[in-house]
């Protein structure tokens, strides 16, 4: 049922009945075995898979025209921020990792990615002003920036790439950028 309510956003009487249902079971796990860490490996794939469906039907029930009493949007609302923060985060221990990981990386193989980027993309040479702009101005960091705020998956790769070629066309060289 809230498979299909989140595929299709289309409310139906049973929407909320299968919600209390799967938030019911969400809270039986967690109070069986006390915290998430605890619950077996074989049931945290389901439980987790629970708590995201739970929180995206949520999500979608406070977008559609649907009239709920004040105290239950208030209590969904609540629900839905615990659920977030049960599931969607990324241990520090991690972030470190990959920020050391992707600074050797550039370290080490700086060039390739430099010729790559700044050179294959166009097919001419880009001046040290389009790159700096692409890079820091409002092409590549304003776009990173705006979907890192709204939790929106972006390739950073894709981005400068598009940013390298929008300077390109801002600077009337559409003949520049490579159509391969």
């Amino acid at each position: 049922m809230l498979i299909g309510f989140v595929g299709s956003s289309q409310f139906n009487p049973n929407v909320l009945p299968a919600l209390a249902m799967t938030l019911s079971e969400i809270g039986d796990q967690i109070r069986r075995y006390g915290l998430m860490e605890n619950i077996p490996a074989q049931a945290v794939a389901n439980t987790r898979n629970q708590m995201y469906l739970a929180s995206e039907s949520i999500k979608h029930l406070q977008s559609a025209e649907v009239k709920l009493p004040e105290e239950t949007e208030r209590n969904l609302k609540a629900v839905k921020t615990e659920l977030g923060s049960a599931t969607r985060f990324i241990p520090m221990w991690v972030k470190v990792v990959v920020a050391i990981a992707l600074g050797l990386g550039t370290m080490v193989g700086w060039r390739r990615i430099v010729v790559t980027v700044g050179e294959r993309i166009g097919k001419t040479h880009l001046s040290y002003a389009q790159g700096a702009s692409a890079e820091l101005l409002a092409m590549a960091m304003a776009t990173i920036g705006a979907a890192d705020a709204f939790g929106l998956p972006v390739s950073t790769t894709h981005v400068l790439s598009s940013g390298l070629a929008g300077t390109m066309l801002s600077a009337g060289r559409c003949e520049a950028i490579r159509d391969e």
